[in-house]
C-alpha cells in the first residue's frame, strides 16, 4: 500500500515547476501538494508516513523480499520521480518491473 501511495504522491509532485524562479513559492507549492494529497488520501498519507518512519528508524531494508521481485518493487517505487528516460522507455521499464514484482 505504501508503494502505491508513494507512486501517487510522486505523480502529484511532478506538477510543480522543476525550475522555479522563487524558492519560497516553490516551498509553498510543495507544501500545498502534500496537504492536498493528505486531504484527498488520508489513509495513504498515514501509510506513507509510517513506512518512512520505519525506514528511517530501522536498519532493515524497506523491501524485505530477497531476489528480483523485491528489487523490482523497490525500483518501481523510486522511478516515477526520475526523468532521464523517454516516455516509451519509462513505459517499457515499468512494464518489466511490474512483471518481475509478481
Amino acid at each position: 500500500m505504501a508503494e502505491y501511495g508513494f507512486t501517487r504522491f510522486l505523480a502529484a509532485k511532478q506538477q510543480i515547476d522543476p525550475a522555479p524562479q522563487d524558492p519560497v513559492k516553490e516551498l509553498c507549492d510543495g507544501w500545498d501538494v502534500v496537504v492536498e494529497f493528505g486531504i484527498a488520501n488520508p489513509a495513504l498519507l498515514v501509510a506513507l508516513r509510517e513506512s518512512m518512519i520505519t525506514t528511517v528508524t530501522t536498519q532493515e531494508p524497506a523491501v524485505r523480499e530477497p531476489g528480483p521481485a523485491g528489487a523490482a518493487r523497490a525500483l518501481r517505487a523510486a522511478l516515477p520521480g526520475q526523468s532521464a528516460r523517454t516516455k516509451a522507455e519509462q513505459h517499457l521499464l515499468m512494464d518489466w518491473l511490474r512483471r518481475l514484482s509478481v
